[in-house]
């Protein structure tokens, strides 16, 4: 199937510059309410007629005797965006790195699209799935326009040509869209971690995948440029149908965009569901060592919120 033109939407109604996002904007509210019975939208139930997308059988990640990630049971389905959560150490990275591939399971097995994973060569994995890490692109002395054009290794022949046509409009679209046009020429360990982080994000949305990974995509991000990659993502995923699993410590964001969420505490799930299923209280507080935070609706965002309070039980008795 062709694929659609990712930025079309965006070139169109973005011709005059990014839009400035807040939590209570008219686009969170189109996602809160009018896409409601979309399978990745905050309170959907999950559409078990949907192909999966990626399943852990009884996978596993283990660092010599440490465990980081017991034996799962987990399904991802075409189109659904999930949400990884829980504290530090409790193998939300390391649950990213089996799904990637950049893992090998200790036990059990992960499959992409009905297959094993390791049955998929490196560029018949890269045309499907992209990964955006934690530290987004290494400071190396390659250039911003480098970087996008990286993203095109898996389609290129033996010979470095890439066959799509569009592919330059492409890249340009992505760099206007980022605010990394005037960063084209400059080399990637000339700028900030934000900087890079958007140049990483644009690399992964030049390789067209049909999954994406996020390990903690606004990592670096002022809260303009959180709320705008998460948008971005957002409108991505409409766009094309993309499958979306993000690694977030902020559980606030994870609420409002993903419909999914899988709540890790040491290795092992504490809890899945909608987020009004994940974020209950008493559930939060026990994972997290914390008072159980109170819990804000409100119409416009369309997900629960939570605030915390600072008397909860000291950190030791986590």
């Amino acid at each position: 199937m062709k694929r659609r033109n990712v930025f079309a939407a965006w070139a169109y109604r973005r011709a005059a510059g990014p839009d400035r996002h807040s939590t209570g904007s008219a686009a969170g509210a189109e996602n809160g309410a009018a896409s409601a019975a979309d399978a990745g939208s905050p309170g959907a139930r999950a559409d078990e007629s949907v192909p999966p997308a990626i399943e852990l059988r009884g996978a596993a990640c283990a660092y010599g005797e440490r465990e980081a990630v017991r034996p799962l049971d987990w399904t991802v389905r075409r189109g659904e965006w999930w949400a990884v959560l829980g504290p530090n150490g409790s193998g939300k990275t390391s649950l990213l790195g089996l799904v990637s591939g950049a893992e090998r399971p200790s036990a059990g097995e992960v499959r992409l699209d009905g297959r094993p994973l390791a049955a998929y060569s490196r560029r018949e994995q890269a045309r499907r799935l992209a990964v955006l890490p934690q530290e987004g692109l290494p400071p190396l002395g390659l250039t911003v326009r480098d970087a996008l054009e990286m993203g095109r290794f898996p389609y290129r022949d033996r010979f470095g040509r890439d066959p799509d046509p569009d592919a330059p409009e492409r890249l340009a679209r992505i760099a206007r869209r980022l605010e990394l046009t005037a960063l084209l020429p400059r080399r990637l360990d000339e700028l900030s971690g934000g900087q890079r982080q958007r140049a990483a994000l644009g690399q992964v949305m030049a390789q067209q995948p049909e999954i994406l990974l996020l390990d903690e995509p606004t990592a670096y991000l002022d809260i303009y440029y959180q709320l705008d990659v998460m948008e971005l993502v957002r409108e991505w995923r409409e766009e094309e149908g993309l499958t979306v699993v993000a690694v977030l410590h902020d559980l606030n964001l994870a609420a409002q965009y993903a419909g999914r969420l899988l709540l890790l505490r040491e290795g092992s799930r504490a809890a899945e569901g909608t987020p009004e299923e994940v974020l209950a209280p008493d559930i939060v507080g026990g994972v997290f060592g914390v008072a159980p935070p109170l819990v804000v609706r409100r119409e416009e965002i369309g997900a629960p919120q939570l605030l915390f309070r600072a008397d909860g039980p000291p950190r030791s008795a986590k």
